[in-house]
């Protein structure tokens, strides 16, 4: 760190950057580009391990755990239960699920892996959804991320049709050979 003086002002500059922006190195680490607490960079130590797989494995940065995933028919999917289970960060998880410990990972009402509280509380597209009575369903878009970790979605009926496709090939060309009858 730098103290610069100047009258009736002082400016301390730190020589350290982390992701383009200067931090206090005393104060905090810098991983991934960003500036973690000394809490937050022992919760989140397994995102960074060195002797993780990084090409078979990814971090969930919002509680710090570590899944598989593997591609199957050009799509890749967890390979791995999720375990996300902070009912604080998102609602829809209080009563919405059964977690199991370990690498078993949880189970979810519908209502929470749609995080059916953070769709009604949308500022753009309010929607109440996830329960099985006619007046609360919806019409869900193409890709919904629900309580899945950034940069996923919850798998829809495409996706399940191309998984079907490339686990069960047999399966396609018996219906295209009774189509042809």
């Amino acid at each position: 760190a730098y103290e610069f003086v100047c009258p009736n002002d002082t400016a301390k500059v730190y020589a350290a950057l982390c992701g383009g922006q200067p931090y206090d190195p005393t104060k905090g680490y810098c991983v991934l580009d960003t500036v973690r607490t000394p809490e937050e960079y022992k919760k989140y130590k397994a995102c960074w391990e060195k002797s993780t797989d990084w090409t078979t494995h990814f971090c969930d940065t919002r509680d710090g755990s570590v899944y598989a995933f593997l591609e199957i028919g050009g799509q890749v999917w967890m390979g791995q239960n999720l375990g996300y289970a902070d009912s604080i960060a998102t609602p829809s998880l209080i009563k919405g699920k059964e977690c199991f410990g370990g690498n078993l990972g949880c189970i979810y009402t519908w209502a929470a892996a749609i995080d059916s509280i953070a769709l009604a509380r949308n500022p753009d597209n309010p929607m109440t959804c996830g329960y099985n009575t006619p007046e609360s369903r919806c019409h869900l878009p193409q890709l919904v991320r629900g309580i899945c970790p950034h940069g996923w979605h919850l798998p829809n009926a495409n996706d399940f049709a191309l998984l079907k496709d490339a686990l069960f090939p047999a399966l396609n060309n018996l219906s295209h050979e009774q189509d042809a009858y």
